[in-house]
């Protein structure tokens, strides 16, 4: 990727990415929220309705065994799946917020300037933006 294609600050429109992530944040921790929901009440369920409720397990070999509960086995690493999944889709979104941003930032430039009467070049947008049909639209008025 050349260096002219790298956006050079992460909050192009503070205001849309802040809604956009938060709504992608809600969106993802609310299925994070039913996956360990259906998690915790399968494991309930067999606690319930399972004898074997209990595990004699160990770190090392010849040590000692510890009794845990199924809870005491599954719920730390459920804990640790949703955090590390919650993170890495908050990157994600703020990433995929560029593609978002950074174009309707650029038509929304090219628009005030039009207004303002000044002379604009057309709008020109990363390989990888969204919004290329609004851009193309954008630019077709422009060559009138």
């Amino acid at each position: 990727m050349e260096n002219r294609d790298k956006r050079k600050t992460y909050w192009i429109l503070p205001d849309f990415q802040k809604r956009f992530l938060i709504r992608h944040l809600m969106l993802v921790g609310g299925s994070v929220l039913v996956t360990a929901a259906i998690v915790l009440a399968f494991i309930f369920w067999q606690d319930h309705f399972l004898r074997a409720q209990f595990f004699m397990v160990t770190d090392q070999v010849g040590q000692e065994p510890v009794v845990l509960s199924r809870w005491q086995i599954v719920l730390p690493g459920i804990i640790l799946t949703e955090a590390l999944v919650l993170i890495f889709t908050s990157a994600l979104g703020l990433a995929y917020s560029h593609r978002l941003a950074g174009p309707i930032y650029r038509i929304k430039k090219t628009l005030e300037a039009v207004h303002r009467g000044e002379s604009v070049s057309e709008v020109h947008l990363r390989e990888r933006d969204e919004f290329k049909e609004l851009a193309d639209a954008v630019n077709r008025i422009l060559r009138k």
